[in-house]
Formats: structure tokens, C-alpha cells, sequence
């Protein structure tokens, strides 16, 4: 993922809780889902910096090159 993040020149990732929650709650396949276990993942690897945070949506900054 990073060298995907690089060459489309993103630095951070926002995600809604909201909106994560609906596609979670619709998503028969599974595909949300194991993008989020990917995006944990990576987190836990520390590649993921949470840079903002208010309780509806949280911006990561992408810390691994």
C-alpha cells in the first residue's frame, strides 16, 4: 500500500465512522471489511499516524515509505 499511496501522491487517509458503519452493515461480500482489517493491520505496524480525531471521522497520516 504505501508504494500505491506514493504514486498517486496521497500522505492521509479520512475515514467517517458514519460512512464506515453503512458499508459495513451492506457488504455481503466482505469487501469493506478486509479493507479494514488491512487498514488495522496496518496501524498496528505503525504505518498509520491518527493526525485528528473528533469522534465522527479521523484523519490518518501515512507514516511508512
Amino acid at each position: 500500500m504505501p508504494e500505491w499511496f506514493d504514486s498517486i501522491g496521497a500522505t492521509h487517509i479520512m475515514l467517517s465512522m458514519e460512512d464506515l458503519d453503512f458499508l459495513l452493515q451492506h457488504d455481503p461480500q466482505g469487501v469493506a471489511w478486509t479493507a479494514l482489517e488491512r487498514l488495522a493491520a496496518w496501524r498496528q505496524a505503525g504505518c498509520l499516524q491518527e493526525v485528528f480525531n473528533d469522534g465522527g471521522a479521523s484523519v490518518l497520516s501515512v507514516t511508512c515509505r
